[in-house]
């Protein structure tokens, strides 16, 4: 029998979101790093039962820390093919090498197969049709490229909802 504190295992992907990226702002220099904030511009969404468009809406926050990790806050919004809606927030933590870190602050390439991400993905919806989004959790696994990234969300056993994001 497997006990509650174990590690969590997604089940499957639920969906796959496809998120064109602007541009980077960069704040600067901040207590604890260098922020960072990459506005989303739009993209597409296929998965159980719909499919859909990823508005100009959100933009992920992040916090690039001289330790070597970032702190990532992505929220955004995505409209379905029936006209509803789905709010996503992605909470996380994405591990570099602090070398890895000053390359993605000075605009140079970073080695994306060596960076690990960790976080959990939580949404709504006011559609009756997606009410099971609003218990769900969700991992999410994402593949950055130049102007953008995909991600694949994959669903969480309920024995695992109350972890903490990183884990």
């Amino acid at each position: 029998m497997a006990e509650a504190h174990e590690t969590s295992r997604p089940t499957g992907p639920a969906f796959t979101v496809h998120i064109d990226l602007a541009t980077p702002i960069d704040i600067g220099p901040v207590e604890g790093g260098f922020r960072r904030v990459i506005p989303i511009r739009g993209g597409r969404v296929e998965g159980e039962g719909f499919s859909g468009r990823v508005l100009e809406s959100g933009a992920d926050w992040q916090l690039i820390r001289p330790e070597g990790y970032i702190d990532l806050d992505a929220r955004y919004v995505l409209e379905i093919d029936r006209g509803e809606y789905i709010y996503i927030s992605n909470i996380g933590r994405r591990q570099l090498t602090p070398e890895g870190c000053a390359d993605l602050i000075a605009g140079r390439p970073v080695d994306q197969s060596r960076a690990v991400s960790r976080g959990l993905t939580t949404m709504e919806s006011g559609s009756p049709r997606l009410q099971w989004l609003n218990t769900q959790k969700f991992r999410p696994r994402g593949k950055r490229g130049p102007d953008g990234i995909e991600i694949g969300f994959y669903r969480l056993e309920p024995s695992d909802a109350g972890e903490h994001p990183w884990a």
